[in-house]
């Protein structure tokens, strides 16, 4: 009798498996399925044929917009960048003379008023 209902069991558990497969056509290294939820794993090569073929939603584009990787915008953006590092230099050069004036200007109001070597002679 035991050995019955553990049969059943083991029979009624691999049917109810047996039907969950979910039919694909992925290139997937791992894929498990549920009714609300879904995990597909990947790998390298057969990740980028996935995203390229649109298999994978959210990946690829961004806001409908395909990014572009061209030798031209890339030479662009290194040209931006060093033109935003030229900036930043001569706003760092700038400032640097500023604060050294402002040094200096200090320093001779702080000389304006201390009496000279004669004042102090004639006061003794």
């Amino acid at each position: 009798m035991r050995g019955q209902v553990i049969f059943i069991s083991l029979l009624a558990l691999t049917t109810a498996a047996a039907g969950q497969k979910v039919p694909h056509n992925l290139p997937v290294l791992f894929q498990y399925s549920e009714p609300g939820h879904n995990v597909a794993v990947f790998r390298g090569a057969q990740l980028k044929q996935a995203i390229a073929a649109g298999l994978v939603p959210g990946f690829g584009n961004r806001a409908g917009k395909k990014i572009d990787t061209s030798a031209a915008d890339m030479e662009a953006d290194k040209a931006a960048a060093a033109a935003r590092a030229a900036a930043d230099a001569r706003a760092r050069a700038a400032a640097a003379k500023a604060a050294a004036d402002a040094r200096a200007a200090a320093a001779a109001r702080a000389a304006a008023a201390r009496p000279s070597h004669l004042e102090q002679a004639e006061q003794a």
